[in-house]
């Protein structure tokens, strides 16, 4: 066919840029895993603190730490945030008392638990496990001074968060820097259980006690 007897094509007959196909992402969720997990810095690994994140937190970007400092701080607490305590009249609740331990520098959160009876004891143990601050718990825990009666007391405390209901699930959930804090409060309580054996068995502390702890704690 001579070119002198092709016409022009009319408007309508010409291809619309919309019709265009678009391109499209392959295999979305494959590449949205591989941003979480393949291309972290990490090894290809995500932190327990941003696995058990809400998909919001995931979503906006949010690093591990960020995550764990949103998960812990005052306003995202599942207590009330609008009731004042006193650290010398401590709240009878397992939420008062979860809220007071969330509002206290260390040396504060150890003078509470030094002041608590069993059951208040129990109650502190119980909500921090619920809460998933059984990590910051061991933490707080490494800063007692080295004393029959501070021993006595992070040993009630531990013991009390291994009864408290989830504590299987929270202690697969302890973060690194939590484990490395464990280890030493280990450490520290085989140290004060080494210079002061008989004040300590008189308290009923021994070595079996540790490692019982040890046991369940599993870290």
């Amino acid at each position: 066919m001579a070119g002198s007897q092709l016409r022009p094509l009319d408007r309508c007959e010409r291809p619309s840029s919309s019709s265009k196909a678009r391109p499209s992402l392959w295999n979305s969720l494959a590449s949205s895993a591989s941003k979480r997990c393949g291309g972290s810095s990490n090894g290809g690994c995500v932190s327990t603190a941003a696995a058990a994140a809400p998909p919001s937190a995931v979503a906006n970007g949010l690093t591990g730490k960020q995550i764990i400092h949103n998960h812990n701080h005052p306003e995202n607490s599942p207590y009330p945030t609008d009731v004042q305590y006193d650290l010398s009249c401590p709240p009878s609740t397992t939420e008062g008392l979860v809220q007071l331990w969330g509002r206290l520098d260390l040396a504060e959160r150890l003078e509470l638990v030094r002041g608590l009876g069993g059951g208040g004891v129990e109650k502190l143990a119980g909500g921090l496990v619920a809460g998933g601050l059984l990590g910051d718990a061991i933490t707080t825990l490494l800063a007692f001074t080295p004393t029959p009666g501070d021993v006595v007391m992070v040993v009630a405390l531990l013991h009390a968060l291994t009864q408290a209901k989830r504590f299987s699930l929270s202690v697969q959930l302890v973060c690194g820097e939590e484990r490395w804090a464990w280890g030493r409060l280990l450490e520290k309580l085989q140290l004060v259980l080494s210079e002061r054996p008989q004040d300590l068995a008189e308290l009923n502390v021994t070595e079996w006690t540790i490692v019982q702890l040890k046991a369940k704690f599993n870290l």
